[in-house]
């Protein structure tokens, strides 16, 4: 068994005890394989943006419909 496929079959063990009741097709794990990846790598990223929001890299923007937009701190600010 391959590092990826190995990895894979944690991904569905992780999935199954979330979700003890799901039965699915190879279509459908793959879906919500997708699903649970893109959830990951969302963390990944709300942690990474914090981490340059705090070294002052990117600064949050507050827009009126309470949406936070992301910008780049400008070097002559």
């Amino acid at each position: 068994m391959t590092g990826s496929t190995q990895q894979l079959a944690d991904e569905i063990s992780r999935y199954c005890t979330a979700h003890p009741g799901a039965r699915d097709t190879l279509e459908g794990i793959a879906w919500w394989l997708a699903i649970q990846r893109r959830n990951d790598t969302l963390e990944e990223l709300r942690a990474a943006v914090e981490i340059l929001v705090a070294q002052n890299v990117l600064v949050p923007y507050r827009l009126n419909d309470g949406t936070t937009v992301y910008g780049c701190r400008r070097s002559d600010a």
